[in-house]
């Protein structure tokens, strides 16, 4: 009997175990859980369940910390809900959270290095992704705002327009006026105690905030919704014309990618990868030994693809084999056309200067839907070069043309790209 009795409890506990996804970690004021139709009262320690809906009161503030170390600090009179939230490799991770009204702060985990293109914020008159970030995002009212502490986030509204928002800036949308603002953070913006029981602003600022992000005037730009217009990055670089900026799609441990975008036009151009701040392209010496001695290799990573103003997110795997790219493939999908395109027959030159130049290059690209009877046609080139101590990274930038199988109209993507092994 007592075995018994052991037995259940060690499979409940399991159990248990299995559905936390994370754990509360701090609780100030009245909160509570909405799962499966039972209203429970919210406290330090908490497991947090998929699915959970967590609802604050006045005066309160809640932190939960995610399997991934996704930080989330949810302010007062808020309704936030985890509809998804997977924490596994680069290929299952995924998460979605979802504000109803109030405010949340959060600092992005490792599903936001994994798979930021599946990492989503729902609120109901847009979408939100992210590219490895700290960021706000408070719904009041008729209007939807998100503030960009550090990184880079996006918003995209449920009419299709996307707009991004660079570190430093908050986006507001007003659904009943259809305008969108961009603007400066403002001490409101990096502010969860901002908001009222009557649903209007504060200029409080949050206590115990450790953002190096400090309040600034508000420097308006408004611009209808209807326009094909989008704010993006600054986060490291200007060009000598100043007004074209260098903007981070993305990064894992050893590099980043991006593209310049022209403040005035919008026009997103000339892609890039880079090593991070600590790194640098692997030496030849050292590239020549891993490399040509390996007879397999898989790097697996994301990728930003780029076609006027327009701008994605996408997936790509590399194989490397004795010294040379056995396969690789990449995928996105841009202005409602799917590109899933491969890559091969590059030799990796290690005896390249990797600090300027690109340690393969190839032209020989196929359709990359396997089986398929009638492939698009791809052509044009994908490069790129290695980083880390001993190759642990590689990055790149493409530049395709599709024509599609079905005798359309051929079209051109660029992009950049970062994969770790």
């Amino acid at each position: 009997m007592l075995r018994s009795m052991i037995f259940v409890l060690t499979m409940l506990f399991a159990i248990q175990a299995f559905a936390a996804i994370g754990k509360v970690a701090a609780v100030r004021g009245d909160a509570h859980f909405l799962r499966d139709n039972q209203l429970l009262v919210m406290k330090v320690g908490d497991a947090v369940e998929e699915k959970d809906q967590i609802k604050t009161g006045v005066n309160t503030k809640v932190q939960i910390v995610f399997s991934d170390r996704t930080i989330v600090t949810i302010g007062k009179n808020t309704d936030f809900s985890i509809p998804q939230y997977v924490y596994g490799n680069a290929a299952t991770s995924k998460a979605q959270f979802n504000l109803a009204k109030g405010v949340f702060k959060s600092i992005s985990g490792k599903i936001g290095k994994l798979a930021p293109q599946r990492f989503k914020i729902k609120t109901k008159t847009s979408t939100i992704g992210i590219r490895g970030t700290t960021y706000i995002v408070r719904v009041i009212g008729s209007e939807t705002s998100l503030a960009t502490l550090n990184g880079a986030t996006y918003m995209e509204l449920n009419s299709g327009k996307t707009y991004d928002v660079p570190a430093g800036k908050e986006l507001v949308y007003n659904v009943d006026t259809g305008q969108v603002t961009i603007q400066n953070i403002s001490t409101t913006s990096v502010s969860i105690d901002s908001q009222t029981s009557d649903g209007k602003k504060t200029e409080t600022a949050e206590n115990g905030s450790n953002d190096s992000d400090e309040a600034t005037s508000t420097v308006a730009t408004t611009v209808s919704s209807t326009e094909n217009t989008s704010q993006n990055v600054d986060t490291n670089s200007v060009k000598t014309d100043s007004t074209t900026v260098k903007v981070v799609a993305g990064s894992d441990t050893y590099s980043s990618y991006g593209y310049w975008l022209n403040q005035t036009t919008q026009e997103k151009t000339d892609p890039y990868t880079e090593a991070k701040t600590g790194y640098a392209a692997t030496t030849p010496s050292v590239l020549s030994s891993v490399i040509t001695g390996q007879s397999s290799l898989r790097y697996a990573g994301n990728l930003v693809a780029i076609s006027g103003t327009s701008n994605v997110s996408g997936n790509v795997t590399m194989d490397v084999s004795y010294g040379q790219i056995s396969s690789g493939n990449l995928q996105f999908t841009l202005n409602g056309d799917a590109w899933n395109f491969s890559f091969s027959n590059a030799t990796i030159n290690t005896n390249q200067n990797t600090d300027t130049g690109y340690s393969f290059s190839t032209t020989s690209l196929t359709d990359g839907v396997t089986g398929s009877d009638f492939p698009d046609t791809y052509s044009g080139t994908v490069k790129g070069r290695f980083y880390g101590p001993n190759a642990e990274g590689v990055g790149g930038i493409f530049d395709v043309n599709r024509t599609p199988n079905s005798g359309g109209t051929a079209s051109n993507a660029k992009g950049s790209f970062s994969a770790v092994k």
